[in-house]
């Protein structure tokens, strides 16, 4: 799990910084940003941690409810991706499934 920070709060900042040091990478290698508000057009999946509606980690937390949250809301994303993947095949199967048929059909 590679993590982007793009917090307003220095303190959060710092904290997270602390708590993440080894998780923490540059927002274009990363598989999810973590920030304190909601940011435009995200370059890559963000969950918000604070008080605001609708964050996925929420204020107060310790290292090791932040990390459990984290791991939950990235087993969840990794879910989501991997029924994506099985679509996307199962798509592309028939797709060339059912242009065999319509060249067969027109042979």
């Amino acid at each position: 799990m590679k993590i982007a920070l793009d917090c307003h709060s220095l303190l959060l900042d710092h904290v997270l910084r602390s708590y993440l040091q080894d998780l923490l990478c540059a927002p274009e290698n990363c598989d999810f940003i973590l920030s304190d508000h909601p940011i435009e057009k995200p370059v890559k999946t963000t969950f918000l941690i604070g008080s605001l509606e609708g964050a996925h980690v929420s204020v107060p937390f310790t290292r090791e409810s932040l990390l459990e949250s984290l791991q939950e809301l990235y087993a969840q994303k990794t879910q989501a991706q991997s029924l994506e993947s099985r679509v996307q095949a199962l798509l592309g199967e028939y797709t060339h499934k059912l242009l065999n048929l319509i060249q067969e059909y027109h042979s």
